[in-house]
């Protein structure tokens, strides 16, 4: 989810709103079942954004750590890696 800003997310959910009230407006049931369900979808998507992991943050054994800036695990013995 890196690839898309959060402007850019933000931007096209508004336009597909737009574009649902215009569908509304006229009465246009293509245009108002193409853009829900296309909002909805974009909502998942900056739903997905906002609750993603960050990158510095691994899982091990099902618990949340951070990784040192080589990606080890803070236990990881780094003699151990030869």
């Amino acid at each position: 989810m890196d690839d898309f800003s959060w402007a850019y997310l933000g931007l096209l959910a508004t336009g597909m709103l737009l574009w649902l009230v215009y569908g509304l407006a006229r009465h246009d049931p293509v245009i108002v079942v193409t853009n829900g369900i296309a909002l909805v979808l974009q909502l998942v998507l900056i739903a997905l954004k906002g609750h993603r992991v960050p990158k510095a943050t691994r899982r091990a054994g099902g618990m949340a750590y951070s990784a040192d800036h080589e990606g080890r695990h803070p236990d990881q013995d780094p003699a151990s890696l030869s």
